[in-house]
């Protein structure tokens, strides 16, 4: 078909663009082990059917981090987290954005749903043993110490205890 000049017959089809980020995505969450991370996409246009997450320490890949949503570990202790966001429109698939890192990680807060507790006769020259409770992250070891008066025993920092006559009363 021709047509005089100037005059269109037809629209093209003009294929979408990906999205482009506007605001970069973002971390909320308390930067301690055991602590829940979660990543806000940021703003993209147009905006974006989907987005994919990759959790980074000091800017590296962390395994399979795919989730919007990442708990600290103790592997991520003294390093920072970031996240990078890939969003998905009708025009593909974006540039990846990546977060500010959080905070330099920091050690984790206990938690005790059970509180430790002494199992045993308490009498002279019987043993006794500390059952050390249900702590939250769990915890991968525990050190001990026995006290007396909420004094400590001098040398008493194994899982059990034998009573002594300084004990008695």
């Amino acid at each position: 078909l021709l047509a005089a000049p100037g005059v269109l017959t037809a629209a093209t089809a003009v294929d979408p663009a990906p999205p482009v980020v506007q605001t970069p995505p973002s971390v909320t969450g308390a930067a301690r082990v055991g602590q829940l991370l979660t990543a806000k996409p940021g703003t993209w246009t147009p905006t974006p059917a989907s987005y994919a997450y990759t959790w980074l320490r000091d800017g590296a890949v962390i395994g399979s981090a795919t989730a919007a949503t990442y708990r600290l570990v103790g592997a991520d202790r003294t390093h920072t987290v970031s996240v990078r966001v890939v969003a998905t429109g009708d025009g593909g698939a974006s540039l990846p954005a990546t977060s500010a890192p959080t905070a330099t990680v920091g050690y984790g807060q206990f938690t005790d749903s059970t509180r430790p507790s002494i199992s045993g006769v308490r009498r002279v020259g019987r043993t006794l043993k500390v059952l050390v409770g249900t702590w939250s992250p769990a915890p991968t070891s525990y050190k001990l110490q026995w006290m007396r008066e909420d004094r400590p025993i001098a040398g008493a920092t194994k899982a059990t205890y034998t009573a002594t006559v300084a004990d008695f009363g």
